[in-house]
């Protein structure tokens, strides 16, 4: 006999009881941009091992010694002596991020989730962050800001403009193997590899990492090969304003930061039970300092961030 259609079949509803919920063992946690010009810049942390909050780092570049001619034999010799300059870095930011989870919500939370880690852990990558954006943000130190066009693409000109620069800038000739560009995603995405005498020649192509301040997996997303013969990094934290873009070349003297916290990039973590709370407090810092040592040590290549090039 046929059954043509039932009138009172269990439903989802009814069976709820009986339908059980797994979860995943996965966390989805925050993506964060590997370090590129933290990695690159002059580490004086080293330095502030027995205390202090202001670093002096003198140069003897900006008023040099004059070459002289012996007209006459026998004449005197005519002594200089240049005034030597000095740039200081002082170390007295403190950032920090902190939480609290509650001992009776910590004993519920499932085994298998190390929550506490992974919050410290994305807390530790926001400070890390937050001192590369400083670090990006000495670009207005620098003493050639104008490279490029903020209204156009970045072009192979610009490019060869910027390094002619740091090899004709205050006396100084600045080693290509200790310079780095830094590029907006954007930029170096819809501008860069649009350039055809760059695609064409592969000169995009990975190359090996060469270690920075935290080793080459601190940099292994960021790094983009070489151009030029100069390593190419590309980080979302390099500076825009409106649409402009003020991307870097960067000799490895031009900035430097120093840390006055130990741990995993100068970020410490500490958790501690508050009995009189009955709750876990975790507190993630990092005290640490910024500056243009060298502003003729760098240049700002301008681009549009809504401009593209067809490869």
């Amino acid at each position: 006999m046929a059954f043509d259609s039932p009138t009172d079949a269990f439903t989802k509803a009814n069976m709820d009881p009986f339908i059980k919920e797994v979860w995943s063992p996965i966390i989805h946690d925050l993506k964060q941009a590997n370090m590129s010009i933290l990695n690159f810049a002059t580490d004086l942390s080293y330095l502030l091992t027995d205390g202090g909050d202001v670093i002096n780092v003198p140069n003897i570049y900006t008023n040099t010694f004059s070459v002289q001619t012996q007209s006459t034999e026998g004449a005197g010799v005519v002594d200089e002596s240049p005034a030597p300059a000095n740039v200081t870095l002082t170390v007295n930011t403190h950032k920090y991020i902190a939480f609290v989870i509650g001992k009776k919500t910590m004993k519920q939370i499932a085994a298998q989730y190390t929550l506490n880690e992974k919050y410290a852990s994305q807390a530790r990558d926001l400070l890390v962050a937050a001192v590369e954006t400083s670090l990006f943000a000495l670009v207005s130190s620098l003493s050639t800001t104008d490279v490029g066009s903020g209204t156009a693409a970045v072009t192979d000109l610009a490019i060869r403009q910027g390094i002619n620069t740091l090899q004709n800038t205050d006396g100084s000739v600045f080693e290509l193997s200790k310079m780095a560009f830094f590029w907006h995603p954007t930029v170096y995405w819809n501008q860069i590899l649009g350039i055809s005498k760059y695609y064409e020649k592969q000169k995009s192509g990975m190359q090996p990492v060469k270690d920075g301040n935290f080793g080459a997996a601190a940099v292994s997303e960021t790094y983009m090969g070489r151009l030029y013969g100069i390593a190419n990094y590309v980080s979302p934290r390099v500076p825009v304003a409106a649409t402009v873009v003020s991307n870097m070349l960067l000799h490895e003297d031009a900035f430097a930061f120093a840390m006055h916290t130990d741990g995993t990039n100068g970020v410490e973590v500490a958790t501690d039970y508050l009995v009189q709370n009955l709750a876990w407090l975790t507190v993630v810092d990092i005290i640490y300092g910024v500056a243009c040592l060298r502003a003729g040590a760098g240049v700002t290549i301008l681009a549009d961030e809504e401009e593209t090039l067809n490869g």
